[in-house]
């Protein structure tokens, strides 16, 4: 019978076998950089003065093209901090900024009344805006009156 011998021979010698761990160590730790800057966004609401916890913030860039939606839910004494896409912190924008909170006990969420004014609850009735980068924390004071 014909045996056929194949011998295979690994690098074994420690130099050569960093040079394919290292690159890929590179990409895991580094990642892609897409070269868009995010700037650190946080801040609190505010309903009449009285800080809102457990509500959601969203932030809807005016120019589509050149931002992308932020969320954060806020925290003891309303505090939030906004993350985009699994990053944290926004892009460089002008913003639309809606904020709902929703009672759980009531049922499902698309059937849920929202807790604060409907007015700050969609893109297109909120009085809220904001500018990023920004100076120091926002400050979103909600009305009862929802103005």
């Amino acid at each position: 019978m014909n045996n056929l011998n194949f011998n295979f021979r690994f690098a074994t010698s420690p130099l050569a076998s960093c040079t394919w761990i290292i690159p890929i160590i590179l990409m895991i730790f580094c990642g892609c950089n897409s070269g868009e800057t995010y700037y650190e966004t946080s801040g609190a609401v505010t309903l009449d003065g009285s800080p809102v916890d457990d509500a959601s913030v969203t932030m809807i860039p005016v120019d589509k093209s050149k931002g992308k939606h932020a969320h954060a839910s806020t925290r003891d004494g309303g505090k939030f901090r906004m993350i985009t896409i699994r990053k944290e912190g926004v892009l460089a924008g002008e913003y639309k900024v809606t904020v709902q909170k929703f009672d759980p006990s009531t049922g499902r969420k698309d059937a849920m009344k929202s807790l604060l004014p409907e007015g700050y609850a969609t893109e297109d009735k909120t009085p809220l805006t904001a500018t990023i980068p920004h100076d120091g924390e926002l400050k979103l004071e909600l009305k009862s009156s929802g103005e």
